[in-house]
């Protein structure tokens, strides 16, 4: 894989720009306009050296201050890789994950796994105030950014929401569609995050190791009127998925 357009002689000795900073340009400008696509994998400093005509300290300069920036992850052993976008949200707001992306310019999407109806367990009773023999709806998915996956959900929902069953939810906003159907909206919530490690199922969805470390959060939606929407189970990968807290 080459960075360099050949078309183009793009650093300039006579600039008084420094020639790291004119190959920082060069290759975050080509990360932004999708030349060099996310998660792509760069050729090593040596062969980047010998694209530009450069030395390859330049390029060493370059790359360091760009991983600074966010825009490559340098992996030991590995190389050096563009970096996935991250949806960042305000931990102490209630929005979806389609608006956290949308506000991130990152295009959401999701992957349906689950959908169905079966017995609440204890945790669903206590969480949702339900009875010893109701049902929830469960609904697993993988969430994704940019057609990455971020997070594995499992949500379970209230059972007062089973027209829900005769919908499609591939690929849908779970909450433009709980929002058009019933008019409920999210108002509060109760959340814990913790660090875990991904499990094998974890692990195949958000396609990392088995024993990768993940975040894992647990959440419970309540609406207008304190009645709760459902729980929810997160396994989030960190370094796609970030809280802020103001």
């Amino acid at each position: 894989m080459s960075v360099k357009d050949e078309k183009n002689n793009v650093l300039n000795d006579l600039s008084p720009i420094p020639l790291y900073m004119q190959l920082k340009k060069d290759i975050s400008e080509k990360i932004m306009n999708g030349t060099l696509p996310y998660g792509s994998k760069l050729p090593s400093e040596i062969e980047i050296a010998h694209q530009y005509g450069i030395s390859r300290n330049t390029v060493r300069t370059s790359l360091c201050k760009l991983a600074d920036e966010g825009f490559l992850v340098r992996k030991q052993g590995k190389g050096t890789f563009v970096r996935h976008r991250i949806v960042s949200e305000n931990i102490s707001t209630n929005i979806s994950f389609t608006e956290a992306c949308e506000a991130n310019d990152i295009v959401p999407d999701h992957r349906l796994l689950t959908f169905a109806l079966q017995p609440a367990n204890e945790q669903d009773i206590q969480e949702l105030k339900l009875k010893p023999g109701d049902k929830v709806i469960f609904i697993e998915r993988v969430l994704l950014g940019d057609n990455v996956p971020v997070i594995l959900d499992r949500m379970f929902l209230h059972p007062k929401y089973v027209s829900l069953m005769n919908e499609d939810l591939e690929g849908v906003s779970l909450y433009s569609t709980l929002s058009r159907l019933f008019g409920i909206t999210m108002h509060r919530s109760h959340k814990t995050i913790q660090l875990g490690f991904a499990d094998e199922r974890e692990a195949l969805y958000l396609q990392i190791k088995r024993g990768d470390p993940v975040l894992l959060m647990t959440e419970t939606i309540f609406d207008e009127n304190g009645d709760p929407i459902h729980h929810t189970k997160q396994t989030i990968l960190g370094d796609r998925y970030k809280y802020k807290v103001y």
